[in-house]
């Protein structure tokens, strides 16, 4: 359903609101560089921090935007879920990635998710959301019973362990879905593997190294896992919203609390050592 790099982009807030001048350029920045599907409101796009109307606003901007796009949709609440699920597909969304409510235990999640699906039109698609560091695991039993009592609607899953071994594992356990990867740092293992599609924070920065990286080459792939690295070691959001900022000359956004905004050493930091690493870097768009 979905090959190559697919940008978890961010969403620029300025002054606490979202900018959707701003998340235009970045959309026609990428677009530029080759992407041809992004993933709104995810992780890296602070989805849980935005209102509904928020989403329905960047659902409506990014869909009159240069890519396709997949929709960002679960909430902590069912009702919610399904609601700007439903938004999105009727926009145009190639799919909703849903994660997993948080908060409350997962006593009846195939309930949840067969709610969803029930509240869905048939011939749409989801990917399920897998990053148990955040919110409930995706057991594979689950997979299967989804996809026995959906059909082609499971379209597939983003996995976000880290652990490129058990992505490679549903990507040959589930060969009729889309296994996508969300680690920036083993594009190379999951391409070699079979693997075609990633989604990931980083590819807001680095679209073409990313790119490359999953086709094999392991310069790329050294060099996006020291960006990634890098933004790692501060607040991970403030720092890619920096970095889209050197590297494509848009202005820069800031998160919403309750991230937080890089000190002025942090951002001294990340400035001069990406400039070090892009420097000593022979790949990409440098």
């Amino acid at each position: 359903m979905i090959e190559g790099v697919v940008p978890a982009i961010v969403t620029p807030f300025r002054g606490g609101a979202v900018d959707l001048g701003l998340l235009d350029a970045h959309l026609a920045w990428l677009a530029e560089r080759g992407i041809r599907c992004v993933n709104a409101m995810g992780t890296t796009g602070e989805g849980p921090s935005l209102s509904l109307d928020e989403r329905r606003a960047i659902v409506e901007r990014v869909a009159a935007g240069p890519t396709d796009f997949i929709a960002g949709t679960g909430c902590t609440n069912l009702p919610e879920t399904i609601e700007i699920s439903r938004f999105a597909l009727a926009a145009g969304a190639r799919a909703v990635l849903v994660v997993p409510p948080t908060y409350y235990e997962a006593q009846n999640l195939l309930g949840w998710y067969d709610t969803l699906f029930d509240a869905l039109p048939e011939d749409e698609r989801v990917l399920l959301y897998h990053i148990p560091r955040f919110s409930h695991p995706i057991p594979d039993e689950l997979i299967r019973e989804l996809g026995a009592r959906h059909g082609a609607m499971v379209a597939g899953i983003k996995d976000s362990s880290g652990d490129v071994a058990h992505t490679l594992d549903w990507l040959h356990e589930f060969p009729a879905l889309t296994v996508a990867s969300g680690d920036d740092t083993t594009a190379v293992q999951f391409g070699a593997g079979g693997g075609r599609a990633v989604i990931t924070g980083t590819s807001n920065v680095l679209p073409e190294e990313v790119a490359a990286a999953l086709a094999g080459d392991e310069a790329a792939q050294a060099y996006v896992a020291a960006v990634r690295t890098l933004a790692m070691s501060v607040p991970r959001e403030a720092a890619l919203k920096l970095l889209v900022s050197v590297v494509s000359g848009i202005g820069r956004s800031e998160v919403r609390p309750p991230l937080a905004e890089l000190s002025p050493e942090q951002e001294r930091h990340v400035t001069e050592t990406f400039a070090e690493l892009r420097s000593e870097s022979h790949v990409g768009s440098r």
